[in-house]
């Protein structure tokens, strides 16, 4: 599994969240085909201290953004799996999402 590095000014939640929230308190999608990624990345960010929503796909990661920022409640950043066999995977999925939030936060794919 490869995740990038934080820049170097780290990671800062988006303004649309909660502001009671404490430091380091972040919502972030998570894109993976295997469940069992899934469930690790779930509880290595919930160590962390974020909440992570987990979805098998493009199609559903799309969908589930899409929903949480027209009930706004905006993910403060998304992990997107680039190969999804039979799916749509990460580059696919992120231009979609740049479609629907052109300050989606996510690492650069291209």
């Amino acid at each position: 599994m490869f995740l990038p590095a934080l820049p170097p000014d780290g990671f800062a939640p988006s303004s649309d969240s909660n502001p009671d929230c404490p430091l380091g308190c972040a919502r972030i999608l998570v894109m993976d085909d295997e469940e069992m990624i899934r469930q690790v990345v779930e509880e290595y960010v919930a160590q962390l201290g974020y909440e992570a929503e987990t979805v098998p796909d493009g199609i559903e990661a799309v969908r589930r953004y899409q929903e949480e920022l027209m009930a706004g409640r905006r993910f403060d950043a998304v992990v997107l799996d680039l190969t999804v066999p039979g799916g749509m995977g990460g580059k696919e999925t992120i231009r979609h999402l740049l479609e629907i939030d052109p300050e989606v936060t996510c690492p650069d794919l291209f």
